[in-house]
């Protein structure tokens, strides 16, 4: 009986249940294709990642003197983890906004922390605005992210100079932006500059800018390490794993995935 009530139902408004039927057909469809486009588009960013360099686990710490216990520390334990497969190191000098000067004397808008380091990681590598990755810088230029470029106006083979409280003080020749994949997101709250290895060594030994490390790690147990590490409570400015570096571009990721 309640079938044949339903029958009957079904077919007064036939219409009206064909075009239900297509919306949820058309709705199953589009989900489908944005949970496939996502999947393609984090696929795309694990390869990103694998493309540059980076491992499983990353560390940036802060020195306030020369003293490099802390770091010595870090090394320690990543060397005695099982953890670990193999891990890298490189310096690196923060900056601040006091620090960075454009060609005309104004100080740079900037709202993230800030460190310059070296073009040539051992732990990561970076690429120019044309997917061409950068491998060699000439000297007295600089690479800056790209939100310093679009935020100040900055014009390729313009001045950007640093400057320190004690009087130290160079000019560099903006080459352009370039991709950083580990600090590369709007949600990181670090951005990285580039120099080429001669002037980063005269920066890092004379500037007297703090001084600080990055620290990339291998892992075959990354669950692991990061419980390790995190109870060993060393001092660091940061640090993450490779998932949560994917996350951070979960917004450039969902815009792609929609525009796919």
């Amino acid at each position: 009986m309640s079938f044949k009530i339903l029958k009957k139902d079904l077919l007064k408004k036939k219409s009206m249940n064909i075009i239900l039927t297509v919306f949820v057909l058309l709705a199953t469809m589009f989900i489908a294709s944005s949970v496939n486009n996502l999947m393609v588009v984090t696929g795309g960013m694990d390869g990103y990642l694998d493309l540059s360099g980076v491992k499983d686990y990353l560390v940036i710490t802060m020195r306030n003197d020369e003293s490099r216990d802390n770091e010595e520390d870090i090394i320690k334990f990543i060397e005695e983890s099982e953890a670990v497969n193999k891990y890298y190191e490189d310096m690196m000098s923060y900056l601040s906004k006091s620090n960075m000067l454009l060609e005309n004397g104004e100080y740079i808008e900037v709202t993230q922390s800030c460190f310059i380091s070296s073009f040539s990681l051992n732990q990561q590598k970076f690429y120019d605005e044309d997917n061409n990755e950068i491998t060699s810088m000439k000297d007295g230029t600089i690479y800056l992210p790209k939100s310093f470029i679009d935020d100040n106006d900055i014009d390729v083979g313009g001045k950007f100079i640093i400057t320190t409280k004690d009087g130290w003080k160079k000019e560099y020749i903006v080459e352009g932006w370039f991709k950083d994949a580990f600090l590369g997101s709007e949600m990181m709250g670090t951005k990285r500059l580039l120099l080429s290895d001669n002037d980063f060594k005269e920066l890092h030994e004379n500037s007297g800018l703090p001084k600080g490390s990055i620290f990339s790690v291998e892992c075959n147990d990354t669950k692991g390490f990061k419980e390790g590490f995190n109870n060993a409570e060393f001092n660091i400015v940061f640090s993450c794993d490779r998932q949560t570096i994917v996350f951070t571009y979960i917004m450039d990721m969902i815009i792609a995935a929609v525009l796919l």
